[in-house]
C-alpha cells in the first residue's frame, strides 16, 4: 500500500509539471502570435506609401512627424499630408554606392 505522504508528493510533482507546461504553452502562444502579427505588418507595409513620404522617419517612437496615428495603417492610403521624398532615391543610390566602394576597399586591403 502506498502511503498518503507518497501520494501527496506524487500529486504535487504532477501538478508542478502540468502548470509548468501550461505556462510555457501560454508564453509561446503569445510570442508566436506577436511574431505572426509583426510579419503581417511587414508584408502589408509594402503597400503603404509611408516609406516614400518626406515626413516618414522610420523610428519606432515617432514614425511620422505629421500624422503619427495613421502611419502604416489603412488610413495612410489616403493621407492628405503625403509628400513624395525627392531625396530618397538619391540617398538610396548613395548608400548602395558607398556599400560597393567599402566592399571593394575591403577586398583590396585583404
Amino acid at each position: 500500500m502506498i502511503s498518503p505522504q507518497a501520494l501527496i508528493s506524487a500529486f504535487c510533482i504532477v501538478l508542478y509539471l502540468v502548470s509548468t507546461i501550461l505556462c510555457l504553452g501560454l508564453f509561446m502562444g503569445r510570442h508566436l502570435r506577436k511574431v505572426a502579427q509583426h510579419r503581417r505588418l511587414q508584408q502589408r507595409s509594402c503597400q503603404f506609401p509611408c516609406g516614400n513620404c518626406r515626413y516618414f522617419t522610420g523610428e519606432s517612437r515617432l514614425m511620422c512627424a505629421v500624422n503619427p496615428v495613421g502611419v502604416l495603417t489603412e488610413a495612410a492610403m489616403s493621407c492628405q499630408d503625403f509628400e513624395a521624398n525627392q531625396n530618397l532615391a538619391a540617398l538610396r543610390a548613395r548608400s548602395r554606392s558607398f556599400k560597393v566602394r567599402s566592399l571593394a576597399e575591403r577586398s583590396r586591403l585583404e
